[in-house]
Formats: structure tokens, sequence, C-alpha cells
């Protein structure tokens, strides 16, 4: 379970998170399933089936180029269907995994906060007024053990629970 406020892994391009989780491999089958993020109530293998762009973008690698260039309109007009049949889709179900018994006794839960990310790329909006999960400022020890913490110069202790909108750190928890 993967709990990260939107802004954390930045937006590209004008896409959020999500579609830029979904473009990469690393989360792919057989991973797909056993992956939720930000409170989703279903797996990345699921969640990720509810965006218009890349329904847009399976749609033009089933054409290809050629079919593109030689029938603009009938393509447009095929990706405004598809964008339209992925925007009627049912709400997807959420889920605290925070206090909810969604997320099991020994399930992972991987939080991150703070301006930048690990990787250095700065956060664009202010993580405390983003939609998605919370801003909170320490950890749910209360259901969950800590079992890593990361900051940007490396591990960090255990005990290092503090969660800052400036400061970046990962946190790997176990529910109890």
């Amino acid at each position: 379970f993967w709990l990260m406020p939107e802004p954390i892994a930045a937006y590209y391009l004008g896409y959020t998170q999500r579609y830029s989780r979904a473009i990469y491999s690393d989360f792919d089958a057989p991973n797909s399933q056993v992956n939720y993020f930000d409170f989703a109530g279903v797996p990345r293998s699921d969640d990720w089936k509810g965006d218009k762009v890349l329904a847009i973008r399976s749609l033009a690698r089933a054409w290809g180029w050629e079919r593109i260039l030689l029938s603009p309109r009938a393509f447009v007009k095929a990706a405004t269907d598809a964008s339209d049949s992925v925007r009627n889709n049912a709400p997807l179900p959420i889920v605290n995994y925070l206090d909810s018994h969604f997320v099991r006794a020994g399930d992972l839960l991987i939080m991150q906060s703070g301006f930048t990310d690990l990787a250095g790329e700065p956060i664009l909006e202010d993580i405390r007024n983003a939609p998605g999960p919370p801003y909170i400022s320490h950890l749910p020890l209360s259901n969950f053990s800590v079992e890593h913490v990361y900051r940007p110069e490396g591990p960090s202790g255990v005990t290092d629970t503090i969660m800052d909108s400036v400061r970046a750190g990962a946190w790997l928890l176990i529910r109890k």
C-alpha cells in the first residue's frame, strides 16, 4: 500500500502522479495486482484503467502512426469515444489505509513526504492543500510499526517518525 500525497512525485507535462506511475513498468504484472496507491480500494492493475490519457495512448498504439496520419478525423473521433467511455466508468472505491481493516496485519504501507521527493524533484504544490491522502505530521504508530526510514542523505533510524512539508522522507511501515 502506497500512501503519498499527489504532488510528492510531482506532475509531468500536466499529468497526475497516477498517469506518471502508470507508464512505468516497475509496477506491471504480477506486481500490479499487489500494489495499491493513494487510498484506492483496487490494485494498480485496475486503478490505472480509468485514465483517459492512457486509453487514448493505447488506441494510438493500436492504430499506428500511418493510420492516424491518413485518417486524422477518424482517429480524433475514436479518441473522443475512448475518453468518454473511460470518463463514464464508475468511481473506484476509496479505503483509508491508516485505520481500515482492508490493510491486514503484516501488510506493508509506504509513506512519503517533504518539499522534495527522494529523487530530489521539487513538489509543485503545497501538499497540505492537495487532494488525496491527508497531511499528517506523525506516522500512525498505533496501527503500524516502522521497518525502515529513508532521507535524502540515506537510511535513518526507525525512531525518525516526523513527517513535515519540507524535509523529504520515506517510511516503510508494517501493519500490526
